[in-house]
């Protein structure tokens, strides 16, 4: 369910359901009357907190579900969150040829938060009508985070 300023969904955290979440992002994004641009980096970054929740939090137990939140802020601001109810799995040190979505969320989000713990993870950021002309400047250094670094 959505209107102009709110997108609130929930989804079952199923590989499947990921070009779903997309397109609603891209569906509220039109109701809101947001640039393309900007709609285009919302997807992006949604799908990217939204597959860490269906690749991640379920891992060798019974799939649940995650929460997508993406609202109107301040200042042509979008504001994302995403939270699941499974279980936090520390990335790699190397993560090989995958892995990057929140390296690639700290660097088009701005205000990221991760708050990781034994009831789930959530993840916060914003998006800003300028993220869309950014040039990443390279890869985020405090990424990954350490769990007891995590701001609740």
């Amino acid at each position: 369910m959505g209107t102009a300023d709110r997108l609130q969904q929930r989804w079952r955290a199923d590989p499947r359901v990921l070009p779903a979440v997309r397109r609603a992002v891209r569906e509220w994004g039109a109701l809101a009357g947001l640039a393309e641009e900007l709609v285009e980096d919302l997807q992006l970054l949604v799908s990217e907190a939204a597959s860490n929740s269906v690749e991640h939090a379920y891992r060798n137990i019974e799939p649940g579900e995650f929460e997508l939140s993406v609202s109107l802020g301040p200042e042509g601001g979008v504001l994302v969150v995403v939270r699941d109810f499974g279980r936090w799995r520390k990335p790699p040190a190397d993560p090989g040829y995958r892995g990057r979505g929140l390296a690639v969320i700290d660097t088009l989000g701005d205000d990221v938060a991760l708050d990781a713990g034994t009831a789930g993870t959530r993840i916060a950021f914003t998006v800003s009508g300028a993220a869309a002309t950014a040039t990443p400047s390279g890869p985020a250094s405090w990424w990954p985070p350490a769990v007891d670094e995590v701001g609740r």
